[in-house]
């Protein structure tokens, strides 16, 4: 598949679920409440998985769980964004630290991970074994990976300050 058609397929995904994370920031919010507001989905039980997962990210203490009693009995859980992911949205200034995250967590750093020991009993570079190329000259081929790239990039030209002083307040 071509990069330039990768690349526009992951800007249409990120731009389809960037609203979650406005979604409930600020908020508590149910799953339900949370799928009703994304687009579409062709998964009935598209509320359940997220449920799923927002009590995984609870539990690392990225959101927070409240529970709301119902009129019928039992709970419903409500999700809001804990303190830590004033660091994964952007702040008033535009910031975010989201971008080295997901640099850090993409794939092709992951699999790197793997030529780790031949790195360290035959020597060379874990990246260069994986891909059979340096860093830099996968950028020149990966849209993708440079586009994540960039995005780092302009956390540092962001303004004339010290990198990431923008960044630093109190949680």
């Amino acid at each position: 598949m071509n990069n330039n058609i990768i690349m526009n397929k992951k800007q249409e995904d990120d731009e389809r679920w960037s609203p979650a994370m406005t979604i409930i920031s600020g908020a508590c919010l149910s799953p339900e409440e949370i799928t009703a507001q994304l687009p579409a989905a062709a998964n009935p039980d598209a509320a359940t998985t997220l449920d799923r997962i927002l009590r995984l990210l609870s539990s690392y203490s990225i959101l927070t769980c409240a529970l709301r009693p119902l009129p019928a009995g039992g709970v419903q859980r409500l999700y809001s964004l804990a303190p830590v992911c004033k660091y994964l949205t952007k702040n008033e200034d535009g910031v975010s630290l989201a971008p080295f995250h997901l640099l850090l967590q993409d794939k092709n750093y992951m699999s790197a991970w793997a030529c780790l020991k031949d790195q360290v009993l035959e020597g060379g570079v874990a990246f260069n074994r994986a891909y059979g190329m340096p860093l830099l000259e996968f950028l020149g081929i990966d849209a993708r990976h440079q586009n994540l790239v960039k995005n780092i990039g302009s956390l540092y030209t962001h303004n004339e300050e010290a990198p990431g002083h923008k960044l630093d307040s109190k949680v």
